[in-house]
């Protein structure tokens, strides 16, 4: 953001697609078909090679990486994320402990059940395999419970700063509730009226003001 250029932060993105414009190393059994959210059928059906594994560690190296550049000082890294990236930066701080604050911004992955059930986002195309091959619905979903962000909140030690969208479509907002109830640690959440599937930017001055705070310290 171009705010950021006035700050003394620096920022590692990290960018998950499939369309071509980001490279997946991993060696996937199924699901693989290019449709709509097809990376959340991934080797669904494998604990061990499932995608969102490879993604979440993925943003739990990253900070490992970070925190030993010399340009950064450890003691002040945070996740920041909005809908998938919003699970990431959960993630990263959760599983992670390089992160001193964790912001997550109408995160996704979380709430599987309903999410496929309702076709969401992403969660529509394993609806649509579901709906095709019933006779998977236990498999899958011993997989995506695994996996549900929820099951990380509970384990954040940093504070967590989450926002929702009244107008999501997306996550809607009791998805990202259940997230915000089952943190432990210190924890605000913003809620905006009339947003969508979308950082407000209420939400993101706080987070801007709350980065060029840190900076100066």
């Amino acid at each position: 953001p171009e705010i950021l250029k006035n700050m003394d932060v620096r920022v590692l993105p990290l960018k998950y697609t499939i369309d071509g414009k980001t490279y997946d190393l991993a060696q996937y059994k199924m699901g693989t078909d290019y449709v709509e959210g097809s990376m959340v059928t991934h080797d669904v059906l494998y604990k061990d090679s499932y995608y969102l594994k490879n993604i979440y560690l993925d943003a739990v190296r990253a900070l490992d990486v970070v925190a030993l550049l010399p340009e950064v000082d450890s003691k002040k890294i945070v996740t920041f994320g909005e809908s998938q990236g919003g699970a990431l930066s959960i993630a990263a701080s959760a599983l992670g402990d390089k992160s001193v604050k964790c912001y997550s911004s109408v995160p996704s992955y979380g709430c599987l059940w309903d999410r496929v059930e309702r076709g969401t986002g992403v969660f529509k195309a394993v609806n649509i395999v579901l709906g095709q091959h019933p006779e998977l619905t236990d498999e899958i979903f011993d997989t995506l419970t695994y996996f549900d962000s929820n099951n990380m909140v509970s384990l954040l030690k940093v504070p967590v700063h989450f926002t929702l969208g009244l107008s999501d479509p997306t996550c809607v907002p009791e998805f990202v509730y259940s997230f915000y109830h089952h943190t432990n640690s210190e924890k605000e959440l913003t809620i905006s009226p009339f947003t969508g599937h979308r950082s407000s930017d209420e939400y993101l001055l706080k987070v801007f003001t709350d980065l060029s705070e840190m900076a100066e310290k």
